[in-house]
């Protein structure tokens, strides 16, 4: 009601009461257009223009920004794998209550990345290698499907730069880095994800995308990759991609998955199934 205390002279002849009882929660919108509610503001000294619409932005909770904070910071290494969550520091760190950090914790553990023993700790999530293929796995299980749906989508000119950008995903192969190469391999998922037509599809790639690859990051950095045969198999993605062929590529990029999670320390991996899309 408190939109009378300005527009009252517009109907000074109509009683308070009785433009409550008639507008309860303000005028409509043709109400600012007539001459009474006009006179009355230049009377005043006023602009003959309506109260700002109220907002319909979504208010962001705090758990929800702590969620974000927390998120983001373990995803860009700031806090790293293993490392311990101390509620104090957190509380003085994003100047909020325990409660709304707590619930972010919980659904962070619920991603993954957050791991907690109640009574115990709460840390960072810290991969070991022996993880490696596991994650890997769930990654390709997830890119199969999305490049089916987007690669028929692309263009000549997108295919040309998903080339690009496989290619540069071979010649970070030459680092012998595995976070240069892991994040070259992502650089391509995400463009392939953006493409994908399906919404749903779209927003588990998204997110996966993000968990995944924490994973994998953490625990490849402890292993040895067979670098020879992933830059063979970025060369031959690019091949397949020119020329438009989506079971042939759909496999080579299954292959770079297998040997991003086989560690050569242990495992060995074989390109022989690649032959037939050759």
């Amino acid at each position: 009601m408190l939109w009378l205390l300005r527009w009252r002279p517009a109907y000074p002849h109509m009683p308070a009461r009785r433009m409550g009882d008639r507008f309860p929660s303000g005028p409509p919108s043709h109400f600012f257009s007539t001459p009474p509610f006009r006179e009355a503001c230049l009377k005043e000294g006023l602009m003959p223009i309506p109260p700002a619409a109220p907002t319909t932005t979504r208010r962001r909770t705090l758990r929800e920004n702590a969620i974000e904070v927390i998120r983001n910071a373990i995803l860009t290494g700031q806090l790293e794998p293993g490392e311990v969550l101390q509620e104090a520091k957190l509380i003085e760190w994003l100047g909020i209550s325990r409660t709304p950090i707590r619930e972010a914790l919980v659904l962070l553990c619920a991603e993954r990345i957050v791991e907690a023993a109640p009574q115990h700790y709460t840390r960072v999530v810290k991969p070991a290698v022996c993880d490696l293929p596991d994650a890997v796995q769930a990654l390709n299980g997830v890119m199969q499907i999305v490049s089916k749906l987007a690669l028929p989508t692309f263009d000549s000119a997108a295919r040309a730069e998903l080339a690009l950008l496989i290619r540069e995903g071979a010649r970070s192969v030459w680092d012998h880095s595995a976070a240069t190469h892991l994040h070259a391999v992502l650089n391509l998922h995400r463009v392939l994800v953006a493409q994908c037509p399906n919404s749903h599809w779209r927003d588990i790639a998204s997110r996966e995308l993000s968990t995944l690859g924490f994973h994998i990051r953490a625990a490849s950095d402890r292993a040895t990759l067979a670098w020879d045969d992933l830059y063979r198999c970025h060369r031959e993605l690019a091949a397949s991609v020119a020329t438009i062929d989506l079971a042939a590529t759909c496999e080579w990029l299954a292959i770079i998955h297998s040997l991003m999670g086989a560690n050569l320390d242990h495992d060995a991996v074989s390109l022989t199934r690649a032959e037939g899309v050759r």
